[in-house]
């Protein structure tokens, strides 16, 4: 418990600099050329998972960006590369500096969630592509 409150406390910082950038940058005092085309947008932080059952993962993300986060899909890869495709994902929009879990949830027919072994979750929202790496 003490890690995980670590890493949100973490992600919680790492959001607030973030957020002092693009402040910056919209103030027209600090330009660079890394922040991405079409600003502003969210900006998803990935806290903890937890594996809740074979076919069931949570996933803790905190949105930092400057609009609220809507998903629309995840993709799951497992190390053998079978991919597990929920492509009309129907959940909970992710307002601005909120500490969400979403379900990932598989049917476990091309593989099943296990302990210690690595996965990579492409998950979509209306605006940006993220890619997690966890182990569970």
């Amino acid at each position: 418990m003490k890690g995980a409150v670590l890493v949100v406390l973490a992600a919680t910082m790492i959001c607030a600099v973030v957020a002092g950038f693009v402040g910056l940058y919209m103030s027209g005092w600090y330009s660079t050329p890394l922040v991405h085309p079409g600003r502003p947008h969210e900006s998803l932080w990935m806290s903890y998972t937890r594996l809740n059952s074979p076919t069931n993962m949570s996933l803790n993300v905190l949105n930092c960006g400057n609009y609220p986060a809507t998903p629309v899909s995840y993709y799951v890869t497992d190390p053998s590369g079978k991919t597990y495709a929920n492509p009309n994902w129907s959940t909970s929009t992710i307002p601005l500096m909120a500490n969400v879990t979403l379900s990932i949830l598989i049917d476990g027919n091309a593989f099943t969630f296990q302990h210690g072994f690595p996965y990579t979750i492409n998950l979509n929202t209306q605006r940006v592509h993220y890619t997690f790496s966890v182990t569970p």
